[in-house]
C-alpha cells in the first residue's frame, strides 16, 4: 500500500508537470523514492500488473471515448437582458492554451446560457467542490426563462469582480470571462471567453495554498466511466452519495 507520503509529493509533482508524460514521470519518481520497497503491482496505481503485450481493446462507439476522458463538472453564471442571473451546470470546459487567457466552453443547442452569453457577452465559470456540489447541480432544473435558479434553490452568491453575471459563494473558484469568440455547429456551438479575472477561494485557501489538493478536492466530482450524476427528473430528491 502507498505511504501517505509518497501520494501527497506523487501528486504535487502531477500539479507541477507540464504534460500528462512528464505527470507520470514526476509521479513515479516520486513514489519510487519514497517507497523503494514497493511492488511492481503497486507502482501500477491499483490496476496490478498491467501486461500491454496484449493486443485486445475494448472497441467504443466514436462518441462514447468520454467513458476514459474525465471531465470537470462546473456552473456557467450568466445575465439574461433584463438582469435576472441563470445558472446551469457544465462539463465540456477547457483553457486554451496554458499561456492565454482564454477558456472554452461547448453547449449545445439552443440553451439559455448560451443566448445570456450572446446577448450580454459575459459569464463566470464557478468551479464546484464538495461543500455547495449537490445544490448548484439543481440548476439543471428545467425551470422558465426569466426564473432565477440560483435563488429559488437557495444557493447564495456574491457579485463579481469584473463582469454582471454572479459568482457562486461556496465555489473554489471563479474563472469570468467577455465573449471573444463564437463557433456554430448544427447541434453544437463553441464559446471561446478572454479570462478579465480568476480568483481561488478563500475559505479553501491556508498560506496562500489550497488546503486540500486539487486532485482529491475536485476528484469526486469529475464525470468519468460515462457515469450520470443526477437526472433532470430526479433532481431534488436528497443523494447520499452526493454529500
Amino acid at each position: 500500500m502507498l505511504s501517505k507520503t509518497a501520494v501527497v509529493i506523487a501528486m504535487r509533482a502531477g500539479i507541477r508537470g507540464v504534460t500528462i508524460n512528464h505527470w507520470m514521470r514526476s509521479a513515479l519518481a516520486a513514489l519510487r523514492r519514497h517507497d523503494k520497497g514497493l511492488r511492481a503491482e503497486s507502482q501500477n496505481f491499483g490496476f496490478g500488473k498491467l501486461d500491454f503485450t496484449k493486443e485486445e481493446a475494448m472497441e467504443l462507439a466514436p462518441e462514447q471515448f468520454k467513458r476514459f476522458f474525465p471531465l470537470p463538472v462546473t456552473v456557467i453564471t450568466t445575465v439574461d437582458p433584463q438582469g435576472t442571473p441563470n445558472a446551469a451546470p457544465y462539463s465540456c470546459v477547457m483553457p486554451i492554451l496554458r499561456p492565454l487567457p482564454l477558456i472554452a466552453l461547448a453547449s449545445a443547442l439552443p440553451r439559455d446560457t448560451l443566448r445570456n452569453i450572446r446577448s450580454g457577452g459575459e459569464f463566470v465559470v464557478n468551479v464546484m467542490g464538495r461543500p455547495s456540489f449537490s445544490a448548484a447541480m439543481k440548476c439543471a432544473k428545467n425551470y422558465p426563462v426569466g426564473v432565477n435558479e440560483l435563488a429559488q434553490e437557495g444557493v447564495a452568491t456574491t457579485s463579481a469582480r469584473k463582469v454582471r453575471p454572479p459568482r457562486i459563494k461556496e465555489a473554489v473558484g471563479w474563472i469570468e470571462a467577455r465573449l471573444e469568440n463564437e463557433m456554430i455547429g448544427d447541434k453544437y456551438s463553441l464559446v471561446v471567453g478572454h479570462v478579465v479575472c480568476s480568483e481561488m477561494n478563500d475559505a479553501y485557501l491556508q498560506d496562500g495554498q489550497l488546503n486540500e489538493l486539487p486532485m482529491t478536492l475536485l476528484m469526486p466530482y469529475f464525470r468519468t466511466g460515462g457515469e450520470i450524476y443526477m437526472k433532470r427528473d430526479d433532481i431534488g430528491v436528497d443523494d447520499p452519495s452526493m454529500q
